[in-house]
């Protein structure tokens, strides 16, 4: 019967695992009182799959794609250059005007 809930135990290796439905996967804590989900978006129009990196990755890194699933690890941008310079002009207030 696989219209109820199914408690499965052990070490077991599936081929291929179909969620239907909008339905997710689930990842209980070790005291099954919290969860991580993961869901499809309802309005996906085609396949979409995501190929996870061989390692864990580094401190403060987070997952990138390369715009055809393949995720890696990158270091985010935490520093902003701020605009120093307009068209060659460098004076601190630029203005404006014959508009």
């Amino acid at each position: 019967d696989l219209t109820t809930t199914q408690t499965i135990s052990g070490d077991k290796s599936v081929s291929n695992l179909i969620v239907r439905n909008n339905n997710s996967v689930k990842f209980n804590n070790t005291a099954n009182t919290f969860s991580a989900q993961i869901r499809s978006a309802s309005a996906l129009s085609s396949d979409l799959t995501f190929i996870l990196p061989i390692s864990a990755g580094a401190n403060g890194q987070v997952l990138a794609t390369d715009g055809t699933g393949v995720m890696s690890w990158t270091t985010p941008v935490t520093t902003f250059n701020a605009l120093t310079s307009l068209n060659g002009l460098t004076a601190s207030v630029q203005t404006l005007s014959g508009y």
